[in-house]
This record gives structure tokens, sequence and C-alpha cells, in this order.
């Protein structure tokens, strides 16, 4: 046993020698600046000069961000706002749209504060901006990272038209249960698909030059790991191993990363029991001394505050925790702007750690240009045009999945209609919504737009249409809610709080007339989903993954009276599933 441990000491102090040396070598290794454009001597150069000029409270106006026309920030009144612009204790703004209303504070800031400082207006610009694609998951579902990188290039000339230099997007989350609502804006399980998709999205949104006037920048969102929410519980906890986090979620963060993203966003979650929003170990340790991530971190909507939330300290506490973890901005949280200067001036935070959360985001304001060109040129409003009418079928073209299209006897195919179809009855509580059509997270699209499936079908068919609504979305005390509420309903423009709401359907009656109407047709066509207002998106998340309300029942009533009927056997309902995510569907 000796002799053994003789021989194998010098293998394993040889070992030991080199680990210690990879550890050295990393160590001492700086990674390669992420974004070349903001890590360019001119632009630190200009930052330091007008770093050097800016008192405590300047600084931290940079760290805030607050949304116009919302009760949640410093006052429900724009004229606090208008003070906060003019005294350059504003840095960022959001849902502020259009070239008024965004040059109405850009002027107060350039013009009254003391060092011209300009204001950052961002949006979620999801899957579009005033031309609305199909959502990121279906976007993924085309494998295309050109087709992704199309889609941000015009979300990105659309946004600068409105006065919008920052877009909240890509969402890069891995998220692998279809439970949770937030599913919709990912590019779903795979961290290789999700990596190039990322990529794709930073590309189109900045085009590797922040300073073109058709650019955006981005916020890769959410940092980290907030589409492994347990159970898929929108703002539950996530848990999982270094090794997994690492392999399969941070993958995707780490392409936009290596893509130049400008911004990222932090989370709402904990990771292993640590708050995201208060985690230096990925904030710090992963994303700027592993990657060397040059932009800067904001908050997602007041996840500062929330910190208190997670107990880990009162109002000035997590603050603290979360500015110095290497979150740069509060979005929303109202902590950044009225605790960190008192804890600064009793020493509690370092004024570096304010100088240089100030220091990352002035890097991105002057990469921009909007210290050279703060003003927005009004233009022509948004109309539908052919052209931007053809790109978006062309995106939704390829973003089509068709699940199955078995033979029909005595009918071969089903898909694609033809002419000699018949007469189609279109039957189902999404044949006709336009609002529904436009999908979670329309935050400028407009409903109006929206070309339904029935008006398509029309079109084409003239008389041999036929439609029955079927039922409702949801049923009893679910649809009642609906009716009342809608987590979008803070539209900039009627569109995303635009209800469309009718008076409750009898289903029963309503499943009575679809199945008669189903039976004067030679084809019938099925509309079913889920609510994209209610169900899709953030605070949506679904406990089961069947159908909402009697669209079941609809859909095995249809399916029973079409097998049953004279020369209908083997002659199944075209079913078109509307819904953003994966469900059960069978009759």
């Amino acid at each position: 046993m000796t002799r053994f441990s003789l021989r194998l000491a010098p293998r394993l102090v040889l070992f030991a020698a080199l680990a210690a040396a990879g550890s050295f070598v990393a160590a001492s290794q700086t990674p390669p600046a992420s974004n070349p454009q903001l890590a360019s001597r001119q632009l630190k150069d200009r930052v330091e000069a007008l770093l050097q000029q800016m008192t405590l409270e300047e600084k931290i106006g940079q760290l805030v961000q607050y949304s116009a026309g919302y009760a949640t920030g410093p006052g429900a009144s724009n004229l606090k706002y208008d003070e906060l612009a003019a005294s350059g204790q504003l840095g960022s703004m959001l849902n502020v749209v259009g070239a008024e209303a965004t040059n109405h504070y850009q002027h107060l800031a350039v013009e009254k504060s003391r060092l011209h400082i300009p204001i950052l207006f961002g949006l979620d610009v999801i899957h579009g901006h005033r031309t609305t694609f199909p959502v990121p998951l279906a976007l993924a579902a085309a494998w295309s990272p050109a087709t992704t990188a199309l889609v941000a290039r015009q979300s990105a000339l659309e946004a600068r038209a409105d006065g919008i230099r920052w877009a909240f997007s890509p969402m890069v989350d891995i998220a692998r249960d279809p439970r949770w609502g937030r599913i919709i804006e990912s590019s779903g399980e795979d961290p290789y698909l999700g990596s190039a998709l990322a990529r794709a999205w930073v590309k189109g949104y900045q085009q590797d030059d922040l300073s073109r006037p058709d650019s955006v920048a981005v916020s890769v969102k959410h940092f980290a790991a907030y589409g492994a929410a347990i159970a898929g519980r929108d703002y539950n906890a996530t848990d999982m191993s270094e090794l997994t986090l690492r392999q399969v979620y941070l993958e995707p963060y780490r392409a936009a990363v290596q893509a130049g993203a400008a911004t990222m966003m932090s989370s709402f979650n904990s990771l292993n029991g640590i708050p995201a929003t208060a985690n230096p170990f990925i904030l710090n340790k992963i994303l700027r001394g592993e990657w060397g991530f040059d932009g800067f971190v904001v908050s997602d909507w007041g996840a500062v505050s929330e910190l208190v939330n997670h107990s880990i300290g009162d109002g000035p506490t997590v603050a603290r925790k979360a500015l110095e973890a290497g979150v740069d901005m509060d979005m929303e949280g109202n902590l950044y702007g009225t605790v960190i200067a008192a804890q600064v001036r009793s020493g509690k935070i370092p004024v570096s750690v304010v100088d240089e959360a100030a220091r990352r985001v002035l890097r991105v304001k002057f990469a921009l240009g909007l210290f050279d060109h703060p003003y927005t040129t009004p233009g022509p409003a948004y109309e539908a045009t052919p052209e931007r009418r053809a790109l978006a079928r062309k995106v939704a073209d390829e973003t089509l999945v068709l699940l199955k299209n078995d033979p029909a006897a005595g009918a071969g195919a089903l898909l694609p209609l033809t002419a000699k179809a018949g007469k189609v009855a279109l039957i189902g509580p999404l044949a006709d919504n336009q609002r529904e059509l436009l999908g979670a997270w329309t935050v400028a699209g407009e409903a109006k737009y929206v070309v339904t499936l029935r008006q398509a079908f029309a079109e084409r068919l003239g008389d041999r249409l036929l439609y029955a609504p079927g039922c409702g979305l949801l049923a009893g005390e679910d649809n009642r809610i609906l009716q009342e509420a809608s987590f979008n309903d803070a539209g900039l423009n009627g569109s995303t709080g635009s209800k469309q709401h009718t008076p409750a359907l009898d289903d029963a009656q309503a499943i009575a007339e679809a199945v008669a109407t189903a039976q004067k047709a030679d084809l019938v066509v099925l509309a079913l989903g889920e609510s994209s207002a209610w169900m899709e998106g953030e605070a949506s998340s679904r406990a089961t993954l069947g159908f909402t309300g009697a669209q079941q029942q609809l859909l095995e009533a249809v399916s029973d009276r079409q097998a049953r009927r004279p020369g209908g056997a083997g002659r199944p309902p075209v079913g078109t599933h509307l819904g953003r995510r994966a469900r059960p569907c069978h009759p």
C-alpha cells in the first residue's frame, strides 16, 4: 500500500501544479470587450470628462427609470417627471411613445438640466413594434436566425420613428414548462437554438453599430434562469445545479453578450436561494468577470423594491444590495432615487459604486448617439401598408407548424384547402377576434389592422362560408374575471387594453348551433386556443394545458357529429390552434 502511494505521489503533485497554474491563468486573464463600441477609448474619455462634472444627485439620476403616466413612480402627475428631467435626475423613461411625447421630455433634459444629459427611452418591443409579427416562440419554430433578425430590424426601424432607442428584448430564457405563461416570449427549450436566435435578435436590433439612425439598444432578459420557475409559476424560485445553469440556461445570454448586447435585464426570481436582482455571482462574477460584459444592467419592473419581499432587508438595504451586486438602473422601483444618496454620504455605499453604474449607463447613451442627436423628427402616422403586410405574412408563413394532415377517406389530404372544398363552416371563439390574434405583449400594435380568419375566409369563399362562434374562450367565474380585468390594460393606444369583450355566450346553446352549422358544410375549420391578454405572457401561468372554457366539448361535439353524418365518416374537421403554447388536442 505504501509503495502504491509513493508511486502516485509525483503524479498527484504534477496534477495539482497544473491545476493551480490553470487557475492562475484563468484568474489573470481579462475577457475581451463584449462590445468594442462601448469599450472604445474615445467614448470612455467622453464619459469620464462628463462624470467628473456630475454631482452625486446627477449620477444617481442616471440610475433611475420611470414610466410616464403611471401612479407607481415619484408621483401620479407628469409634472413631477418634468421637474426630474429638467433637474438632470431622470436617466430613463419607459412607455413614452411617439416623437411628440419623447421630444417633450428630451427638450427638458437637454435644454434645462445643468449638464444637458439626454434621456434614454425604452419600451417592450417583443414581436414587432407597430407591425406585429408572430410571437418569439413561433419565430423559433421557423429555425431561421435570418427571419428573427429581419423581425428585429423592422421593429428597430419603427421604434426609432417613435422616439424609442432601447428595446426590452430579446427574452432568451430557456423555457421547458409550457404552463409558464412567458414561454411564448422565449425561443423554447433548446440552448443551441436559443443561442443562435439570441445572436440574431441582437444583430437585428443593433446592427453592430448603436449609432446608426435605425438601430436600437437591446435589453437581454431575464438574467438569469427566469424560465426555470418551479412548477411553471411566474416569479417563482429557480433551483438547479451550477452545471445545469451554465450548460443550459446561461448559454443564450452568453451568446447575446458575445453578439454585443448593450444592456441586460435582471429577473424577478431567486436562483438557488439568492434573488437574481441582488446576486453578485451571476451579475458580477459571470456576466462581467467571465464574459466581459461592458454594458449596463437594468432591473425588471419594480424588481429592486420587490427584494423586500425576498426578506433580504428593508428599502435602503435592498437598494444597496442590488446596486453593489451589479444592477445599474432601477426600473420603477423608486428606491435608487430616494435612498442611495444618503447611504453614500454615510459611507455605507462607496461613491465608486455609484460612479461605475453611472459610467456604464452613460457609455450606452454616448454609443447610441443620444448626445449628438437627442430628438426624433416627427414623421407620418403609421399605416399598415401592403409592404408591411407582405413582410408580416412572409414571416408568418415560415412559422406555421402543421401537426397532422393525414388523408381522409374519399377526400385525400384536407390541406391545403382548394376551391373544391365546397361549403366551409368556420367555428370557434378565435375565428373572428382581432385583439386575440395580435398575441401577448403587443404594446404598440393595433387590433384594427388585424384580418381575422372570418374576414379572410369570407373574401375567398363568399357565400360558401358558414360561421358560428361555438363557445366562449372561458366559462363561469373565469369568464367573469376576464370581462373585468386584463394584465395588459395599460395599453399605449388602446390596442393592448382594448378588451373587445362581448356578453358571455350560453355555451350549451352555442355548441348546439355550431353542430347544426357544421352539418350544413362540406368541411369544418375549428379556431380554438386561449386568451392572449389573460392566459399568455407575464403573470399568466396555467395549472393545466387543456382547452379553456367549453372548447373541448365543442371540439368533441363537432368531431363526433362530422364522423356520424352521412358521407362524413373519416373526414375530421381541420383544427386551427391559435394558442401560443403546446397543449393536448384530441376529440
